[in-house]
């Protein structure tokens, strides 16, 4: 497939999005997909669209995943509210010894759950609480949890220009009640210069219909994101190291307004600030203000040559703030081989 070729599919997808508008989505409705993987790319506030180099790119762009260069499993882990909410997230990619022919694949999967939610009842359901004769007992622990798998592929079509694309297939259940969901991203990474790279990741591009089970059918639709970032790689070699930093403008379509730092109608838009700092490809630190200005920042190590045909190991941490809410931790960690 052509530049041109791509960029005009793209950009016929992104027309149809402003004439569009909501329309059928569902607020919020895919909001634990908003929460990011990777503890490298959190660590930068979200802005990865134009990076993307690593195992984390099936989230942030799959185009990205061209960049990287040898098979690799990622895995994150973090707790919430006192280890009530968790939320995982494990990936692998797949670099075909044919890269300019057969591209990279990859697949994915989140998952977010609260488990052993306590559902409670009176003794006679006919006479109010009371602490003596009719309080509540334990009936029975549900969970609430939601599932993404990513199943992903990416292709260069030159040294400037790749492209990739995600299905997704989501599962949603609470109590008795669960739901399938079905979704496609697309994404695009363009170089054309060697230090500066341009991403766009266009996120449930056809809207995702999510159908629960319930009584009445009800139906969620999340609305398409678009993601556009840009980043630059400076070198810095009276510190031995080099400097990347980014940015990231996260554009929405489903009336947000007032939650968001600027809106159109229904369109709205918020912006993430990120820089990360190697030095000598061993040790980084990185800064960040993710898509509603809260702080992060973090660090990583890379190991390399460890032996049993293991090129790289790589660790990263990040410390996320969360205004009124306690702040988090996320630790991830990748196996290059």
């Amino acid at each position: 497939m052509g530049i041109r070729r791509v960029t005009f599919f793209f950009t016929l997808i992104i027309m149809n999005l402003f004439q569009t508008g909501s329309g059928l989505a569902t607020k919020y409705a895919g909001e634990f997909l908003s929460m990011g993987v990777g503890a490298r790319a959190l660590g930068m506030g979200g802005a990865f669209a134009a990076v993307a180099n690593d195992a984390s790119a099936v989230y942030w762009n799959p185009a990205g995943l061209i960049q990287v260069p040898q098979r690799e499993i990622a895995i994150m882990h973090s707790e919430r509210f006192a280890g009530i909410v968790k939320y995982d997230w494990l990936s692998y990619v797949h670099p075909h010894q044919d890269e300019a022919r057969f591209g990279t694949f990859g697949i994915s999967l989140i998952r977010l759950g609260v488990d052993d939610i306590p559902i409670t009842t009176l003794p006679d359901e006919t006479r109010d609480f009371n602490p003596h004769d009719n309080r509540p007992y334990i009936l029975r622990r549900v969970s609430d949890v939601e599932y993404a798998l990513f199943l992903s592929y990416a292709r260069s079509t030159s040294a400037v220009l790749s492209y990739g694309g995600n299905v997704k297939i989501l599962r949603k259940s609470v109590d008795k009640y669960s739901a399938w969901g079905l979704g496609v991203d697309v994404g695009l990474l363009f170089k054309p210069v060697e230090r500066f790279s341009l991403g766009v990741n266009l996120q449930d591009a056809t809207k995702t219909l999510i159908d629960w089970d319930t009584e009445n059918g009800t139906r969620e639709w999340i609305a398409p994101t678009l993601k556009i970032g840009g980043a630059y790689v400076l070198g810095l070699d009276f510190l031995r190291g080099y400097l990347t930093p980014a940015v990231d403008i996260d554009m929405r379509f489903e009336g947000r307004k007032y939650a968001s730092r600027f809106h159109w109608g229904d369109v709205s838009a918020d912006v993430r600030f990120g820089a990360e700092y190697w030095f000598r490809n061993m040790l980084a630190v990185r800064l960040g203000s993710d898509d509603i200005g809260r702080f992060s920042a973090g660090t990583g190590f890379r190991f390399g040559q460890m032996g049993l045909n293991i090129e790289q190991i790589a660790l990263d941490f990040a410390f996320l703030t969360k205004g009124d809410l306690d702040n988090t931790y996320r630790i991830s960690a990748a196996v290059g081989f």
